[in-house]
């Protein structure tokens, strides 16, 4: 949802060329790139005690706190670059969650030695699709007939806020645990 409201946003609101628009689109992206760098922060440096619930709370709030920045303020930026950035900030939260998350499946697996985290998995990879069909269908509706990327940002502030808080109920005997299956 984000990634096709910022490229409305690029290429309408601000006018910028598609060529200029599709390099900002791979600025958004790049945070993506050091994937192994975030598990080994999340692993090396834990925050108030905790490897997994702090990273999922703090990258939620950080997404969350980035698309409202976008929203609250993105009509008033006279430059898309203000735009990627904060795009940029969000992705990387996005990126540094997705870590996480998969560090606790793996752990989740080694508990169960046969079936692993298939369900685990199937959940996470349902409400992934599920997630991109929502999106594409909300920002369609917001970036067609209503021409107003604005509401994406406001709906993914939400989401991100609901993660982060989510974060915060991650059960800490995981994290115990780890240190064990290493």
């Amino acid at each position: 949802m984000i990634t096709m409201a910022v490229q409305y946003m690029f290429l309408e609101i601000y006018k910028i060329p598609p060529m200029q628009a599709s390099a900002f689109i791979s600025y958004i992206n790049l945070p993506w790139t050091p994937k192994l760098l975030y598990g080994i922060i999340t692993d090396v440096f834990p925050i108030c005690g905790s490897g997994k619930r702090s990273y999922v709370f703090l990258m939620g709030m950080l997404q969350a706190l980035s698309c409202l920045a976008i929203a609250i303020f993105g009509p008033n930026f006279e430059n898309a670059v203000w735009v990627m950035l904060l795009a940029c900030v969000n992705s990387m939260g996005g990126a540094f969650m997705d870590v996480v998350v998969d560090g606790l499946m793996v752990i989740n697996a080694r508990k169960d030695p046969t079936a692993g985290s298939e369900e685990l998995q199937a959940y996470s990879w349902g409400f992934y699709g599920a997630g991109g069909i929502t999106g594409c269908l909300l920002s369609g509706y917001f970036l067609g007939p209503m021409a107003n990327p604005y509401p994406c940002f406001y709906i993914m502030t939400i989401f991100g806020a609901s993660v982060g808080i989510a974060g915060l109920f991650i059960d800490k005997s995981l994290e115990e645990n780890q240190t064990e299956m290493v």
